[in-house]
């Protein structure tokens, strides 16, 4: 009769264990999430991209003002010309923009940071002193670029702009492979890359919206948003205010758009979600 006991709370406990891992497995990537990965915008001149706070790829239509949910449980890392790549583990996953999938590349945890542009994957190669590789969608024809280390960085326009250690903003010509500083700004949030442009969110200025030209390292001012995540497109801004809730997202968070003067603010999603 004891043993039978025994037996009968054994598998109790073994039904509650299984319970638990399938709520971690079901649960655990979202657990996982960064708040600030949450924060991912990315646009061309018809849709805008962003992860909700569920974890979700969502897909705003600018026109028709609504939204789709094309992928579940992957973080938007970057976009351009169509091609959207979503990270899933280790795995990036290279979607089309209706979130069909295109293929998949496994860097088995050795890079950071990582850009689309004109077909080629750009990333910051751990086991290379985080120097930049490329590569193509398809994983194939893997190319050194630089021969220096590297902070986060964007591609765009010919250039790469990167950070170094955290501190200043430089421009890398993808023709002439020469380096220069273009802004001595330090601890931005975010930055994007448009025309020539880099659009920077800078910490020190609380946050603020500005612009810096990559030929003549000119600066102005784009507006006062307080932003920690935007992106550009040919005439507008969209961005997220920063949240004021230290580094956690409040479950409804609104996007705004702003024409490319920085004037004229509008939100355009009434959630987050």
């Amino acid at each position: 009769m004891n043993d039978m006991n025994v037996n009968k709370k054994l598998s109790v406990f073994a039904i509650f264990i299984l319970v638990i891992i399938f709520i971690y497995m079901v649960f655990g990537n979202l657990l996982n999430y960064d708040a600030a990965e949450f924060t991912n915008l990315f646009c061309d001149e018809k849709y805008l991209y962003y992860n909700n706070t569920d974890g979700n790829v969502c897909r705003y239509n600018l026109e028709e003002k609504s939204v789709m949910l094309i992928a579940r449980k992957k973080i938007i890392v970057s976009y351009d010309n169509g091609i959207l790549c979503c990270k899933n583990n280790n795995a990036y996953i290279m979607m089309d923009s209706s979130g069909c999938k295109i293929g998949t590349i496994d860097f088995n945890g050795g890079i950071t940071s990582l850009d689309i542009y004109k077909n080629n994957v750009y990333y910051k190669n751990e086991n290379d002193g985080n120097k930049i590789y490329k590569m193509g969608i398809d994983g194939l024809n893997e190319t050194k670029v630089t021969d220096f280390p590297v902070g986060r960085f964007k591609v765009d326009s010919g250039y790469i702009v990167y950070e170094m250690n955290n501190d200043f903003l430089y421009s890398y010509n993808l023709e002439t492979k020469e380096s220069e500083k273009i802004y001595g700004g330090k601890y931005c949030f975010d930055f994007d890359i448009y025309d020539n442009w880099v659009y920077l969110s800078d910490y020190l200025m609380n946050g603020a919206l500005i612009k810096i030209n990559i030929a003549d390292h000119s600066v102005d001012l784009v507006g006062e948003y307080g932003t920690p995540a935007f992106c550009v497109n040919k005439n507008r801004i969209f961005y997220i205010p920063e949240p004021d809730q230290g580094n956690k997202l409040p479950s409804k968070l609104n996007i705004y758009q702003v024409g490319i003067d920085g004037k004229n603010a509008v939100k355009i999603t009434e959630s987050y979600k």
